[in-house]
């Protein structure tokens, strides 16, 4: 559901804690797969 939600939503990014239960597929539609540290590293200046 947290993918189709991102894809329709058009998101830029996914952040998740399960990656592995993901695998490629957010690449495919263009959303990128973070863990929590990413994304706020990907925030802050």
């Amino acid at each position: 559901m947290a993918l189709d939600a991102a894809i329709n939503g058009a998101a830029d990014a996914l952040v998740t804690f399960n990656r592995q239960d993901f695998g490629q597929v957010p690449a495919r539609f263009g959303i990128a797969l973070l863990s929590a540290r990413e994304a706020l590293r990907r925030l802050s200046p």
